[in-house]
């Protein structure tokens, strides 16, 4: 694998982490249940370690972290918690 390869490869990654964690961010927004919002809350701050890891591995590359990708998209404001929950736990099974 080349450099540009490496380069290349953290950035998709680190472009998904972001869109995972804006994803949940707006989760942890609209479900207001005290349990499921601290396990957001917990998700999301194991996610902020790992993009601080990316973002200084990009470092290392001269690249800087990406916007994130369009792949993984938030839910909306008005989302019932039980379909924000279910998509959840149909992206982490695929």
């Amino acid at each position: 694998m080349t450099r540009a390869d490496l380069r290349q490869l953290l950035s998709d990654f680190a472009a998904d982490r972001l869109a995972l964690v804006e994803r949940h961010e707006a989760a942890a927004r609209a479900v207001s249940h005290y349990d499921f919002n601290n396990a957001y809350q917990y998700v999301i701050n194991r996610e902020e370690v790992q993009l601080g890891w990316l973002q200084s591995a990009l470092a290392e590359h001269g690249a800087p972290l990406p916007p994130p990708s369009s792949a993984i998209a938030a839910p909306a404001a008005k989302t019932p918690v039980a379909a924000i929950l279910q998509e959840d736990a149909r992206q982490l099974r695929s």
